[in-house]
């Protein structure tokens, strides 16, 4: 007696099916399913590419690279005012 008095396995799923040598499975019948889901996934990772190239070619690498002041110049890079500043101001 399996799960509660029912027949079959401890987890009542019932009796276990015969060994069937002709039975060729599931695998005929299947398919590809998600081809949309990857078509997305690949528009979206080639929208983020485009987006960085444009940000990167448009706007200043710098400011994600080198800090800046209060006021957004740079600290400690050449030919900029705060040349020779650490990041905080000198009078903190």
């Amino acid at each position: 007696m399996g799960f509660g008095g029912i027949p079959g396995d401890v987890y009542g799923n019932g009796t276990p099916q015969k060994y069937d040598p002709t039975f060729k499975g599931p695998i005929y019948d299947r398919g590809c399913t998600d081809i949309i889901c990857c078509v997305l996934l690949v528009l979206a990772i080639a929208g983020y590419v485009v987006v960085g190239i444009v940000a990167w070619s448009y706007g200043d690498p710098r400011k994600v690279i080198y800090p800046t002041d209060s006021r957004g110049q740079f600290c400690g890079q050449q030919g900029t005012p705060n040349e020779y500043v650490a990041v905080l101001p000198s009078r903190w």
